[in-house]
C-alpha cells in the first residue's frame, strides 16, 4: 500500500501537498516463483513550486503475463484556500502509455484466441484528473486515474482492446497521540467505469516521529 506514504500516487491533486520535494520508488513482485506473475516498478516525484501550485511526475512499468505497460506522465495541481484550515485542490496529469501484448510467446499460444496472432504494440495518450478536499487532518479525494478510453490497435489498424476508464475515492484522517506517535488511517475505493469491478483497500499505518512507518493492516 504505497499510497499510505506516497499520497501523490493516489491523485495528481496531491502534487505539492507534502513536505518539500519528495521522490518515491516502488517495486512490487506478486506470486514469487510463478511465471507471468505481476511485477510493478514506479518512480514518482512531486513538490510545491509556488505558494498554491504543485508539480509532479511519474514513470512506471507494469508486467503481468502477456501484458506490459510502460508510462510516463506529468502532473500539475492548484491548491485554493477556502479558509484558515480548508483547502480545495485540483490536479491534472497527462502522459504517454506504451502498451505491449506478447501473443507469440508460449504463455499466449496456449490460448486459442491469441494463438497465431501478431504481437500488439501501441503508444497512446493517457491522462487523469483529481479533486482533493482537506480540512485540518481530514482529507477526501475523488480521482479519475485514467480518464481517457484510449484504443489499442494492432498492426492492421483494428482495435484490439480499449483501456478501461477508472474512478477512485480515498478518505483519510491523521491523528497524533503525542509529538512522537501518529496514526493515518486511509480507505480507498477503486472502480472500473465500464464494468462492476470494485476494489476496497484499508490501511492504518502507525508513524513514529515521521521517520518510521509500521503497517499492521
Amino acid at each position: 500500500n504505497q499510497f499510505t506514504i506516497n499520497k501523490f500516487s493516489l491523485s495528481p491533486a496531491y502534487a505539492g501537498t507534502g513536505d518539500g520535494f519528495q521522490v518515491f520508488g516502488t517495486y512490487r513482485n506478486e506470486w514469487v516463483g510463478v511465471s507471468g506473475a505481476p511485477e510493478t516498478k514506479i518512480i514518482t516525484a512531486d513538490g510545491m513550486i509556488f505558494k498554491n501550485m504543485g508539480l509532479g511526475g511519474s514513470i512506471s512499468s507494469i508486467d503481468a503475463g502477456i501484458f506490459r505497460n510502460q508510462s510516463a506522465s506529468f502532473s500539475y495541481a492548484y491548491h485554493a484556500k477556502l479558509g484558515s484550515s480548508q483547502t480545495l485542490s485540483f490536479g491534472l496529469s497527462l502522459g504517454l502509455l506504451d502498451s505491449y501484448v506478447d501473443v507469440t510467446g508460449p504463455a499466449a499460444q496456449s490460448d486459442p484466441v491469441a494463438a497465431n496472432n501478431q504481437n500488439i504494440n501501441a503508444m497512446v495518450l493517457d491522462g487523469g484528473f483529481g479533486i482533493l478536499y482537506r480540512c485540518k487532518n481530514f482529507r477526501a479525494a475523488v480521482t479519475l486515474p485514467r480518464m481517457l478510453s484510449s484504443k489499442i490497435k494492432n498492426a492492421d489498424g483494428k482495435t484490439a482492446y480499449t483501456l478501461a476508464t477508472q474512478q477512485q475515492v480515498d478518505i483519510g484522517y491523521k491523528y497524533s497521540f503525542n509529538p512522537d506517535w501518529t496514526i493515518d488511517p486511509s480507505m480507498r475505493i477503486s472502480m472500473m467505469l465500464n464494468n462492476a469491478n470494485t476494489v476496497f483497500s484499508l490501511a492504518v499505518p502507525i508513524i513514529y516521529k515521521q521517520k518510521v512507518w509500521l503497517l499492521p493492516i
